[in-house]
């Protein structure tokens, strides 16, 4: 696993792509406290992607443990967490498609960066 900056969550998450751009583009340009803000934004944005992935993940290795289509040959945590982290490196790895689910958390950087 990688460590994350913020550049790398602009890019995770499901902005639609104008969007992203400009913030790729000027995050570096913004004042200390819009930064800060940003920031925030994007790592509790991150935090709920990360645990929705997690859920989604749980969810479908449960199912087939429980279905007889697959064997667990070590803890279960760790393979769901393995598994989260090679969705999000194959994130940034492409583009991600707009998800109306984060639509508020989209619309409060919008807010964000337009103050200045």
């Amino acid at each position: 696993m990688r460590q994350l900056n913020s550049k790398d969550l602009i890019r995770i998450l499901p902005f639609e792509k104008e969007f992203r751009n400009k913030l790729l583009s000027e995050y570096d340009s913004y004042e200390e406290g819009k930064k800060f803000e940003v920031t925030k934004v994007l790592w509790e944005s991150f935090d709920e992607l990360y645990e929705a992935i997690k859920k989604a993940k749980s969810d479908t290795l449960t199912k087939e443990v429980a279905d007889g289509t697959r064997h667990l040959t070590s803890d279960i945590s760790e393979i769901i967490d393995q598994e989260v982290w090679d969705d999000i490196e194959a994130r940034l790895q492409k583009d991600p498609e707009a998800d109306e689910s984060l639509l508020k958390i989209r619309d409060k950087l919008q807010h964000l960066i337009k103050e200045n």
